[in-house]
């Protein structure tokens, strides 16, 4: 039962048991009736006119604020008209506030909120940031708040809701790092050798709980191996098409890598091939790299990797000056050529070699030795010290301590997050043969964006409950 008080003069109230004086805004006051919350008060409107009622215990009350108890949960509500917020004291003894223009910003009505889109309808023309709040109710079993603005909308607010959308800094950075994705990421060294984690092809795209640990794999540890898949083209396709789908670039849906006699790409060729991130010269580069292998080499084609978080990492704490120059460096990156599929292609880009968020995480990086432009922006003075800090980068990756060799079996695909991992190969022997002859090594490859990765991670960590 919700008793509602009203009042259009300023009301004075005097505590039987002690004597307390103290005085309530005007306007209307709705407080929920639970026992054992009220004590009898004498109560004076500013007429002179005295008559004796309930109020709600609070330890605080002033001309400004209209404090509310909310039962069973042990949470007390109070509205704040100087800075137009609501506070909640929720009953682990935290209080959180929400102003009121947000508050009425997210109603969830249905004329507000689209509940098939999931989406907000009420237009900003509509909103009115002074919006100030003239009435409260309070659902005494659920905790639920009801809110009744100056322009006589209503809106209704879950506990539950309200404690999930907390302003609070920790709130925020809890609510961001699960939304997004960013937390959790386990950063790796050589001690992934011989243990990288695995998965079942047909367990991966046929099970959702077994899809469902192979997305956050890659997105915590950023690399894994999917084995038993068929020893045929288009299975990368296969893969990206259960979780999402594929990402097209210069050199079409998939790519062949295999050693070729003129080759017009890096990874065409025979020699040892260094350590990068793919598309370094996409303004957007691919999220997640699938490189299958079809046949492989009997001498050479090991592929080699290093968590380019955890070199980055290593090298702030131990050259903070180097590390910045990494962070701060714009770095130039270009890809020109023909391929069968797009005709001819000039791809330019840029970027920082460590790229950080604005908390001061890691991004991604953007490193590519081989397409990197011969520009180099930075002043003439410092261009010795940058050299310096990437050197010491690209040697942080091949320490013995830090990188990862793997050399693939027909019929597994190797998964990395390609703006984390950095990976590369060792050199392959190679034999062309004559024309129409099959190569030593053949891999296809494929990206899948992380917009798409992390948008199926999602829909299958609601749908199972985690």
């Amino acid at each position: 039962m919700i008793r509602t008080y009203a009042f259009a003069r300023t009301l004075y109230c005097r505590s039987v048991t002690s004597s307390q004086i103290w005085k309530a805004p005007k306007g209307v006051w709705r407080v929920p009736c639970c026992p054992g919350l009220y004590q009898n008060v004498n109560c004076q409107l500013d007429s002179g006119k005295s008559f004796a009622t309930e109020i709600p215990i609070c330890k605080e009350r002033d001309a400004h604020h209209t404090t509310l108890n909310m039962c069973p949960h042990g949470v007390q509500v109070r509205a704040d008209e100087n800075t137009r917020m609501l506070h909640v004291a929720l009953e682990d003894g935290n209080v959180a506030s929400f102003p009121y223009i947000w508050l009425r910003d997210s109603c969830l009505c249905s004329e507000c909120h689209s509940p098939s889109s999931r989406s907000r309808s009420l237009l900003m023309a509509e909103l009115n940031v002074d919006v100030k709040a003239s009435a409260f109710q309070v659902d005494p079993t659920t905790g639920d708040i009801e809110v009744t603005w100056d322009d006589g909308h209503v809106s209704t607010y879950q506990l539950d809701w309200l404690k999930k959308h907390n302003f609070s800094a920790e709130a925020r950075r809890c609510r961001l790092s699960d939304t997004y994705l960013k937390g959790g990421k386990k950063f790796w060294g050589a001690e992934l050798n011989g243990n990288i984690p695995r998965f079942d092809f047909k367990e991966v795209i046929s099970d959702n709980e077994q899809m469902y640990r192979f997305l956050d794999t890659i997105r915590v540890t950023g690399i894994a191996v999917v084995h038993n898949a068929p020893q045929d083209t288009g299975v990368v396709v296969t893969l990206g098409n259960a979780i999402a789908f594929i990402r097209p670039c210069n050199y079409g849906d998939t790519f062949q890598v295999y050693t070729r006699p003129d080759p017009k790409n890096a990874a065409y060729t025979a020699g040892a091939l260094e350590m990068h991130t793919d598309l370094s010269y996409f303004d957007y580069m691919p999220g997640v790299q699938f490189l299958h292998c079809i046949k492989q080499s009997n001498m050479g084609g090991t592929n080699q990797f290093a968590d380019g978080y955890y070199a980055a990492e290593n090298i702030r704490k131990s050259n903070l000056a180097a590390f910045n120059l990494l962070a701060e460096t714009v770095v130039d990156f270009h890809d020109m050529g023909h391929d069968q599929h797009v005709g001819d292609y000039l791809q330019q880009s840029r970027g920082t070699t460590i790229q950080l968020d604005g908390d001061g995480n890691y991004n991604h990086v953007r490193i590519s030795n081989h397409g990197r432009c011969d520009f180099l922006n930075t002043d003439k003075e410092h261009a010795r010290e940058w050299y310096k800090a990437y050197i010491l980068l690209y040697h942080s990756f091949y320490a013995k301590e830090n990188m990862v060799e793997y050399k693939m079996e027909p019929g597994e695909i190797i998964c990395f997050d390609n703006v984390r991992v950095l990976h590369g190969r060792s050199a392959i022997f190679a034999n062309f043969g004559g024309e129409g002859s099959l190569p030593e090594r053949h891999l296809e490859g494929a990206y899948v964006d992380w917009d798409a990765w992390n948008s199926k991670l999602r829909s299958l960590r609601e749908e199972l409950g985690r």
